[in-house]
């Protein structure tokens, strides 16, 4: 099982490079990650935007461009149109956004016509590995799914045991983490726990265990969870948090970046090929990190 990207990066070894195409890669976090990546024998990159404007920027980083495939495009959306063509003629295998924003890549990964759409939702993963914390931990939805009702939440938790399992966890612990332990009518989210758990009780989600409704502190901690006499079993050793909303995720997302000593990933899955999703503003750490959480769910897929 992973336990850290140290480990995840060591178990990459010896594969076959996959090939990246990247949606306009005119950033400098965007091409250093990259340029590590490539130099780590883990991609190919095959990148899409402003030709000048790659080239200067790998010039000023010092970074050679002879394992980069450039296609010149002058605007976003040509950018994107170009890998989603790349990606339907079967050249990726797996996709990146660049400097672009999610809302534009999404629309291009929708087309039916360039393959990348299945009936499953899209929901973003994110993987944390937070210093003196014992295990990491999967974080969803931080970037797609705004306010999710029940059966989206399902989905979304679905997905992320998915990769969870791929990356080596047997038996991940999922909860749907609310403000409080208690189902209370006035705040929906916690009716949508205990909807998740009854399902789960009942045999409609198999790919984790499901707990909730938690606050975050009894996922996290068994002390805490005592404290407030929580019963479940698997309280305090949560896997996977099911964030309620987007916002909720998203600032929980941006507090393990920005307050605590840690490293990051993220991607999205529920398309045909992994996507590597990142913040505009994360560092090249955690681009690179995405790039290499996805390399290794393409790999695993393929098994």
């Amino acid at each position: 099982m992973i336990q850290s990207f140290e480990q995840l990066y060591d178990e990459l070894k010896g594969y076959e490079p996959k090939n990246v195409v990247v949606m306009n890669a005119a950033e400098e976090d965007v091409l250093q990650s990259l340029k590590a990546a490539s130099d780590q024998k883990l991609i190919r990159p095959f990148v899409t935007g402003r030709e000048e404007e790659i080239v200067r920027l790998a010039k000023k980083l010092k970074i050679d461009l002879n394992d980069f495939v450039l296609y010149n495009t002058e605007s976003d959306e040509e950018a994107v149109d170009r890998a989603m063509q790349l990606m339907k003629e079967g050249v990726g295998e797996v996709l990146m956004k660049g400097n672009v924003a999610t809302s534009m890549m999404l629309k291009g990964v929708l087309k039916r016509e360039y393959g990348l759409r299945t009936e499953r939702l899209l929901s973003h993963v994110s993987l944390f590995e937070v210093k003196n914390f014992p295990r990491l931990l999967w974080i969803t939805d931080i970037a797609m799914n705004i306010d999710p009702d029940a059966k989206a939440k399902k989905e979304i938790l679905e997905n992320c045991a998915e990769i969870a399992r791929i990356c080596g966890n047997d038996n991940p612990h999922g909860a749907a983490i609310c403000a409080v332990e208690k189902a209370n009518e006035k705040m929906p989210d916690t009716v949508d726990a205990g909807k998740l758990v009854e399902w789960y009780n009942e045999g409609e989600i198999t790919a984790c265990t499901v707990s909730g409704p938690f606050a975050l502190d009894n996922a996290l901690s068994e002390k805490s969870a005592k404290t407030k006499g929580i019963a479940d079993p698997y309280a305090g050793n949560i896997d996977i948090l099911l964030m309620p909303d987007i916002e909720a995720g998203n600032i929980l997302n941006k507090a393990l970046n920005y307050l605590a000593d840690s490293r990051s990933a993220g991607l999205v899955t529920g398309a045909k090929v992994p996507i590597v999703l990142t913040s505009r503003s994360d560092s090249a750490d955690a681009k690179q990190n995405s790039i290499a959480l996805d390399v290794y769910v393409s790999v695993h897929k393929e098994k």
